[in-house]
This record gives C-alpha cells, structure tokens and sequence, in this order.
C-alpha cells in the first residue's frame, strides 16, 4: 500500500494472497473466488461504511449506498499464490473456499495502510479522516 499524509488518501497497489485451499480441482476457479473475495475484503476496508443516524437506525437502504467500489476502483493487481498444504478428508481432497479471501483482504488492506502511514489505525473504512 501506499498512502499519502498530506493528501489523506491510501493507494493499494497490489495484493498477494496465499491461502491453504486443499486440492486443487480447477484452478482458474480458485484463482477467481480468491480475488473476488480479496477484492471484497479490501472494499471493507477502503470504501464501506455502516453508519448510523442517532436513532440507531441506518443510515443506508442499499449495500451500493454505504460506498461500494466499482470495477474502476478496484485497481490494485491480485497475485493467488494457493498452496496445497494440509489433507482434508472430504472426497478428493477438494475444499471449500467460499469468502476466504475476504479475511486475507481485510486484514492485508488494513495493515499495508498501516505499514504506509507508519501509525496505527483503529478505525475502518479508510477514509480520509481516519488517514489525517
């Protein structure tokens, strides 16, 4: 990641992932649901926010409300690096990976900014008043 102090902006450029993922059946498929998810991820930690209105209630009807990226926000390059490390006992080997690399993008985003900024950060999404 990159970010910018005086401009209260946070860049990231690219993002590698390495993920235990069990057998690998087909991996361009792996290779999609990781990114997505590490794309997923990231916009938690660049873009979404949930907020509130003092009633408690939200502040927003719909999920592209609250600050969703489109694809030409989404920028940054994705390397998968799945391993297959551990033995699953599921048949063939296979293992589900559903949203796992939304952890990796959260947690990843969140320090690379982080490490950037040389502070620490307590407070998600990014936005320009939690980098000043």
């Amino acid at each position: 990641a990159e970010a910018e102090g005086e401009l209260c902006k946070a860049y990231v450029r690219e993002l590698h992932v390495f993920l235990d993922v069990g057998r690998i059946l087909i991996r361009s498929e792996v290779e999609g649901q990781v990114i997505g998810g590490a794309a997923q991820g990231l916009a938690q930690v660049m873009y979404e926010k949930a907020d509130f209105d003092e009633h408690g209630n939200p502040k927003y009807s719909s999920i592209s409300d609250e600050g969703v990226p489109s694809s030409a926000d989404v920028t940054w390059r994705t390397y998968v690096h799945p391993m297959e490390v551990y033995p699953t006992n599921l048949l063939g080997g296979a293992r589900g990976i559903g949203e796992a690399g939304t952890s990796a993008g959260l947690a990843a985003g969140a320090l690379a900014v982080e490490r950037a900024l040389g502070r620490r950060l307590n407070e998600l999404p990014l936005d320009p008043s939690a980098l000043c």
